[in-house]
């Protein structure tokens, strides 16, 4: 943001204003395909603020609405009805520890496995807290694919109102709830092996902070595999469109 079109060197800078279209004289502007997750595989500088986002973009969708532990959940009902805190300071604090807590429990666990090193811990978190971004897009996307039908239909029926036709869908009714619920899981599907192919490129590109790669591999793994499982019961809620 307020960069000069010639200055950005990453799309990770890029807000889509459209400027460098309006300031190329050689109306060169392109687009370049490269390999999945480049960008990420190619950071100069790995922060431990960008390892945390990226672990919270995977575990907040468990607190978000429709979610398992969202407001409007079984779950967060039975812990409001046993905690005499005000609802919204208990759905905040339980906000923050579901986001906080796949951060912190790899940072323990790399600050075991290597002796208590918290430099070296410190500088492969901060490396491999990247490497969860494609499921926590792929899992948003699969959560919000329903509502993004329902979306459509909206839409359809308001131009038909508008055309005074009788325009009418349900997407999601005609795909079916169990195709619904297996599109979706084979997006989530999709993210873990985004993860996987991400962690597998760190590995091969950076040897010399893997010395202990099974336990690496292990722990991520077992990280991976708790948040695909949750993901699936995300997904096998009770769609409200049907």
């Amino acid at each position: 943001m307020f960069l000069h079109p010639y200055g950005i060197e990453s799309n990770r800078y890029c807000t889509l204003c459209a400027n460098c279209i309006k300031n190329c004289p050689h109306r060169s502007i392109r687009l370049n395909v490269q390999m999945p997750a480049e960008g990420v595989l190619t950071l100069e500088n790995y922060t431990m603020s960008g390892s945390f986002l990226s672990l919270a973009l995977m575990s907040v969708l468990l607190v978000e609405n429709g979610s398992l532990l969202g407001r409007d959940s079984l779950a967060f009902a039975l812990l409001a009805e046993r905690v005499p805190i005000p609802y919204d300071m208990l759905y905040s604090i339980m906000f923050l520890l579901v986001v906080s807590f796949p951060f912190l429990g790899l940072w323990l666990y790399e600050f075991v496995i290597t002796g208590f090193d918290r430099a070296k811990s410190a500088i492969r978190l901060n490396m491999l807290g990247f490497s969860f971004i494609p499921l926590g897009l792929a899992g948003h996307l699969a959560f919000f694919f329903e509502h993004f039908l329902h979306g459509i239909d909206q839409l359809v029926g308001m131009a038909g109102d508008f055309l005074g036709l009788d325009w009418q869908m349900n997407t999601v009714r005609a795909m079916g709830a169990n195709n619904l619920r297996e599109f979706q899981h084979w997006i989530v599907m999709a993210g873990a092996a985004g993860v996987v192919y991400v962690l597998r490129n760190f590995t091969t590109k950076h040897p010399d902070i893997f010395d202990r790669k099974k336990y690496v591999l292990w722990g991520y793994g077992t990280m991976l595999g708790v948040a695909v499982y949750l993901y699936w019961m995300v997904m096998g809620h009770t769609s409200r469109y049907f």
